[in-house]
Order: C-alpha cells, then sequence, then structure tokens
C-alpha cells in the first residue's frame, strides 16, 4: 500500500556499497521500485575495487522514475563508518532508511517503515528480514512475525545484541546523529546496531515492526565476518563474539552515562546498572573462552584481512593487546571473588569498585583491540 504523495513527508534510502558487485544491482533497483512518492536515494561507494561503481552507474543511467537519485564514490577508502556518515550528510529526508548495496529492500519496505514513523514518533525502527546466504539461495525469517511492538530503555540495556537489532533493517531520524554525533571508531569499529536502538530508547523511542522488509544476505565478504574469526572452534568463536560484543556495551554505558549528566533520573540509573551487569557477564564469557584457548595451547595472531594491509610490523601492537587483555582477566577475577564474597563488610563499595575496575581495564583493551583492527587487521588463532 502506497502513500498519498500529498502526505507524505521527505525520506531518504541511504545506501552504502564496498565491493557488491554481485549484488548492487539488485539492491539498488529495489530501492529505485519503492512505492513510496517522496524518496531520495542517496548511494555513496566507499572507492570499491571491483566493477560495483560502474553498476551503480549504469542502474542509475537506465532510471526513468520518480525518485531523486544521488550518487557519490570516495577518492580512497575511508571504511563503512566513515562511509555511512558521508551518505547520512548528503541525506535530505526527515527520516533516512538504511541500506546495503548487498541487501535488498522489499517494494513496501519505505512506506511501512514511515507508517510506523508517523504513528509512534520513534528515533529508529528497526524490522524483521528474511535471511539468505548470497544469491539464489533459500531464505529463512530471522524472526517470527508479528506486531510492531516498543523497545524499551530496559529492554535494550538488559542484554546485548538480539535479531530485532539488525543494523541492516535501521531507520532513524536524523536527529539520532545530530544529538548524539558520530561513533568515536577508536572505541567501536563495528557495532552500531547494538548502540543505535539505545540512542533512539533515549531520544523519540525505538521500535521493532514485525514484518519481513528486507531480504538481509550473509556471506564471507561481509566487514563483520572480515574483522573477526569464526572458523575454529566453539571457544574461538565465543571469544570473538564476546570480544565483539563488549566494545558495544562500553559505547553503551559512555552513552549513558552523558545523559545521565544532563537530567538524571530512577530509569536512566536503572538502564546503566543494566548495561554494566551485560558488561560483566560478557567480560566473563570472554575470558573463559580465552583461558579454554591457552589450555588448548592456542595462540592469537593478527593477520590482513584483504582490504588493505596493516602497515608495518605488528608486534608492539599485538602486545598491547595482549597486555591489556590480561589485565581484563584480573580485573574478571576481581569482580568474581567480591561478588562471591556477599555479606562482608562494605560489599557494595567494594564491588562498585571491582566493577569501576573492570570497565576502565575493557577500555584500555578495547582500544589495543581496535588498533589492529582498523589498521586492516583480523584476529587469527592458532596452534602455539
Amino acid at each position: 500500500m502506497s502513500t498519498p504523495a500529498a502526505a507524505a513527508p521527505p525520506v531518504s534510502l541511504v545506501m552504502t556499497t564496498y565491493n557488491h558487485g554481485r549484488f548492487v544491482g539488485e539492491a539498488l533497483r529495489a530501492a529505485l521500485d519503492q512505492r513510496y512518492p517522496a524518496l531520495e536515494v542517496v548511494v555513496c561507494d566507499d572507492a570499491s575495487r571491483d566493477d560495483t561503481w560502474a553498476v551503480v552507474q549504469e542502474v542509475v543511467d537506465r532510471y526513468e522514475g520518480p525518485h531523486t537519485v544521488v550518487t557519490h564514490r570516495q577518492a580512497a577508502n575511508v571504511g563503512p563508518g566513515a562511509n555511512t556518515l558521508h551518505a547520512v550528510s548528503m541525506a535530505r529526508g526527515r527520516l533516512h532508511v538504511r541500506a546495503h548495496g548487498d541487501d535488498l529492500s522489499m517494494p513496501d519496505r519505505v512506506a511501512r517503515v514511515v507508517a510506523l514513523w508517523r504513528r509512534t514518533g520513534a528515533s529508529l525502527i528497526a524490522h524483521n528480514a528474511l535471511q539468505s546466504t548470497g544469491l539464489g539461495q533459500p531464505a529463512t525469517l530471522l524472526r517470527p512475525a508479528g506486531p510492531a511492538e516498543p523497545l524499551t530503555l530496559e529492554h535494550i540495556c538488559g542484554r546485548g545484541w538480539t535479531s530485532q537489532m539488525l543494523g541492516a533493517t535501521f531507520s532513524w531520524d536524523p536527529r539520532l546523529f545530530e544529538v548524539f554525533g558520530s561513533f568515536d571508531r577508536r572505541r567501536l569499529v563495528r557495532g552500531g546496531d547494538h548502540v543505535l536502538p539505545l540512542r533512539g530508547a533515549l531520544l523519540g523511542g525505538t521500535w521493532y515492526l514485525g514484518e519481513p522488509l528486507l531480504l538481509w544476505r550473509q556471506h564471507a565478504d561481509q566487514m563483520t565476518r572480515k574483522t573477526a574469526d569464526f572458523t575454529g572452534s566453539t571457544h574461538v568463536v565465543g571469544e570473538t563474539l564476546t570480544a565483539y560484543d563488549l566494545a558495544p556495551q562500553l559505547q553503551r554505558l559512555v552513552d549513558l552515562r552523558a545523559v545521565r549528566r544532563r537530567a538524571d533520573d530512577s530509569a536512566l540509573v536503572r538502564a546503566e546498572n543494566l548495561v554494566l551487569q551485560v558488561i560483566v557477564n560478557t567480560a566473563a564469557s570472554w575470558r573463559s573462552h580465552r583461558v579454554a584457548l591457552r589450555s588448548d595451547r592456542q595462540v592469537l595472531g593478527w593477520a590482513a584481512r584483504g582490504d588493505g594491509p596493516g602497515p608495518g610490523p605488528i608486534d608492539a601492537r599485538a602486545q598491547a593487546e595482549r597486555t591489556t587483555a590480561g589485565r581484563v582477566e584480573q580485573a574478571v577475577e576481581r569482580v568474581l571473588a567480591v561478588h562471591g564474597a556477599s555479606g562482608r563488610a562494605r560489599w557494595a563499595e567494594r564491588l562498585r569498585a571491582a566493577v569501576a575496575e573492570l570497565v576502565a581495564a575493557a577500555e584500555a583493551w578495547t582500544l589495543a583491540r581496535n588498533q589492529l583492527l582498523n589498521d586492516g587487521l583480523r584476529p587469527q588463532w592458532r596452534p602455539a
């Protein structure tokens, strides 16, 4: 069902691309086929090394429809975060609908999201998706279909990432970036889909729409898979995932504390305590995987991930990661020891101090690990 043109607020579908030559033609045509009358389609290519840009130009040259099309190609690769911010800066809509050059938007995606946005005033909307491993592969529902529902601050802060927070499905009010700004990529290389729902909940609200409005393609060239090690044992995957999850939780904590400084209330206190619990649980799980890998005589190395080799020798950076990781392990041990000694004098005070020590250690380790990731390297566990 399309929205009447006279009532339709201007919306931007913001598509970013990088080496999506196999997918981008279909993805862009799906964006241009949206049944929404006031749509701007913004495409920003991050200096792809394959034929992505040529495919984009061909599709745009042949397009004769009603939507406004804006394209840009970076002169050099700037990374997914900076490329997204550039695309957002070019968008002029009152709502930005996120798109990637390897995913496929359903024809009514924009219209259905806009309808929920106008009804709720939400600052961020996510929705259900079909997921597929590539071209021609069968698709399955990411989550059971269901009605629209709000994702409350407590719901978001009480857990890590869930399938209701798939970044590929996000749409947001531009104020989300105007109020909070961009991410500090030293802290957060990947994982914005963990953080943006929290920011939405702190503004006009975050909502989830249960309709599958996107085909989400999973493949080896996705940045998440290129910056992590998903190829080894259960403990290798577990260490990778918990390390990945910890950085967004630290960013959530920074955001909550910034808001609390401006307007403290009991809901924000509760939210901060929930995030701290998740940080402790995530760090403890990460430590257990790391200890198990050492017991299996595995060591962590770093390899070029294929989209730009890491500059210079990596020994010093790898040593910084090992040193700060050791401090996180020690801080986790201290939190667990204090937690297990409940009932002793000044227990709550000692526990708060131990958790603060863990947060500081995790921040330092995240910065060290992310320096390696930002230099074009990925973790690689191997036998000693």
